[in-house]
């Protein structure tokens, strides 16, 4: 059996994630137009990766229908903490739907060119040519794209927070900040930025050489 090299390994799982991240908008824009032209308008919008917690943290404790215990042990007091929280509005108006298709349409659209970026490299690697200006620039973009992620990702959030608070009234209950942590993004985005500017001076050396030769 013939073995297949990593570089072109990777290169296919890139092309199934270009594939998945093309297919997925697709459907659910599909999805979208075909429940807009539903004369029955009877859609469930569902919000998920949402943190509601009670102002009164006993609230749950406290409730009579709700309640935990340790069968081992009487004197341990377990507590009910509510982490995540799912909203479903049933008979939705679609066009609550497609602001969100749109945006994921949009992200979809960097992570393939970003992808892109990524397979063309490999391809040079694999040609035997890495040594290029544009494989600099490349690498440019994938550490702007890594700078982008927790940036978009926290007004995402933010912009959803303000949209329920604007739309929805809850009580006894608050918003939790579901903002991603940005420090890991943000030193993949100084790292590859280094071996950027390691391959540009890389280059520069190569071309000098040449010149002298």
């Amino acid at each position: 059996m013939r073995k297949i090299p990593l570089l072109t390994a990777w290169k296919w799982v890139i092309i199934l994630f270009q594939l998945l991240f093309l297919v997925i908008p697709l459907v659910a824009v599909i999805f979208l137009y075909q429940t807009r032209g539903n004369s029955s308008g009877s859609t469930t919008l569902t919000f998920s990766g949402i943190s509601f917690l009670p102002e009164d943290q006993e609230i749950i404790n406290k409730s009579e229908s709700v309640s935990i215990a340790y069968k081992k042990d009487s004197t341990v007091s377990p507590k009910i903490l509510v982490s995540e929280t799912k909203i479903r509005v049933k008979n939705s108006i679609t066009s609550f739907k497609a602001q969100a298709i749109y945006l994921g349409v949009f992200f979809a659209a960097l992570a393939i060119f970003g992808l892109e970026q990524l397979k063309r490299m490999i391809k040079t690697v694999e040609t035997g040519t890495p040594f290029l200006r544009i494989n600099v620039w490349r690498i440019y973009i994938l550490s702007t794209l890594f700078f982008l992620v927790p940036l978009t990702a926290n007004l995402g959030s933010y912009l959803q927070e303000r949209w329920l608070i604007s739309n929805f009234e809850f009580s006894g209950m608050v918003l939790e900040d579901n903002s991603i942590n940005s420090f890991p993004w943000f030193m993949a985005g100084v790292l590859l930025l280094i071996i950027g500017k390691i391959l540009e001076q890389g280059i520069k050396i190569q071309e000098e050489q040449d010149l002298t030769i």
